[in-house]
């Protein structure tokens, strides 16, 4: 959330629009401050009351303390964010500020519901009802479980909401690509920290995992492909190093995931050994 601040402050000095230039706003950048303050306050007491009632076994969930606290905190940061916006003047702020924290809150959700049903992104087939019925038509007849919808849902909502973040922000700031160019890189570090993280969890990717992968890839070529097509200031020596900074995240993705499973492995390499050579006259 502060780098966000931080991103749209610098977008609103830019766009002449500053703090000292609207005095009689100052209060209201002050009171949104307060606010808050007031919320990580909230915040902090609302993660408390829930763990303690998970600790004694209580339904969380449906606690009225909880909801009133979560409630009391959603509250101050809307009335925070309407504020900074009064001040500041800045749709891009009240962008950043009303679909980041939902962002991260779906992405935390999702990560818990991976680890719930053992980090699996869709269930075996014999789980569906009826058992082995194809993915498409258990999804469109309400076949799949109650888990695979909801992973299903915070992936799209994900999706969704970064599409949102560079359609504002390409729709308010100038050049338009700034805010397109934001998404393809939410885009390519969720889509390769989902199967980073469940790999150093489980040391074991699936066909989903491969999938994500793959659409990281892609999209990360798609984005270099795109920035040199439309940033016609870029000279020959910042496309190359454009597209070295490209392979170099490849590289360090790569070398993520070998460094962990030597650490597994306690630094020993693996021997796989040389199949058997059938020859003429062995038989």
């Amino acid at each position: 959330m502060v780098a966000a601040l931080i991103v749209a402050a610098v977008a609103s000095t830019q766009s002449g629009i500053t703090i000292n230039s609207y005095a009689q706003a100052q209060w209201r950048f002050g009171i949104a401050a307060l606010l808050i303050v007031a919320m990580f306050f909230f915040s902090a007491w609302t993660q408390r009351v829930y763990r303690q009632a998970i600790g004694s076994g209580l339904p969380a969930a449906t606690s009225k303390v909880v909801l009133a606290l979560a409630a009391t905190t959603a509250i101050l940061y809307v009335g925070s964010a309407v504020l900074f916006y009064l001040a500041l003047q800045s749709v891009v702020l009240i962008t950043a500020m009303m679909v980041g924290p939902f962002l991260l809150a779906v992405v935390w959700f999702t990560y818990i519901n991976c680890v719930r049903v053992d980090w699996r992104l869709v269930a075996p087939s014999r789980y569906r009802n009826p058992p082995l019925d194809p993915m498409c038509h258990a999804l469109w007849c309400g076949g799949l479980p109650v888990e695979d919808y909801q992973t299903l849902l915070s992936v799209s909502t994900i999706v969704m909401l970064i599409a949102v973040i560079g359609l504002v922000i390409s729709l308010t700031v100038t050049p338009a690509y700034i805010g397109w160019s934001i998404s393809f890189v939410l885009f390519i570090l969720l889509t390769t920290a989902l199967p980073l993280t469940k790999f150093m969890s489980t040391l074991d990717l699936d066909n989903a995992d491969k999938l994500s992968g793959a659409m990281s890839f892609l999209a990360l070529i798609a984005f270099c492909a795109l920035v040199q097509s439309y940033v016609t200031t870029l000279t020959e020596e910042e496309i190359l190093i454009l597209w070295a900074v490209a392979g170099t995240y490849v590289s360090i993705v790569f070398l993520t995931f070998g460094l962990h499973r030597a650490r597994h492995t306690q630094w020993r390499v693996e021997y796989v050994p040389p199949h058997s050579v059938i020859r003429c006259g062995d038989a």
